[in-house]
């Protein structure tokens, strides 16, 4: 199983100060949300909880806590997105091998 570990969760309240986070977060940060995109139907826990169809919308991955096929959520729009969302760079996002 591969893990993608949060960025800048210790520096979080010191950005804040400085004016924003170092080149080398924001590099890390777009090359962990390139990975997740790449990646997105290999993800299955987000910060050690199971997700169900999870999607990618700019810096959030959105996803379900249970999985919406059981229930039927789908009669209108098979392309609803997740009710929850996290964003990528804080999120502990674990993927199937």
């Amino acid at each position: 199983m591969k893990i993608a570990n949060p960025i800048g969760i210790e520096t979080q309240i010191d950005n804040l100060f400085t004016g924003g986070p170092s080149e080398e977060e924001i590099k890390a940060t777009e090359e962990k949300i390139n990975m997740v995109n790449r990646e997105i139907n290999k993800v299955s826990k987000i910060n050690g909880k199971p997700v169900f169809m999870p999607t990618v919308e700019g810096q959030d991955i959105y996803f379900f806590l249970v999985d919406p096929r059981k229930f039927n959520w789908f009669k209108r729009d098979e392309t609803m997105k997740g009710n929850y969302y996290y964003p990528i760079k804080y999120a502990q996002i674990e993927f199937y091998e």
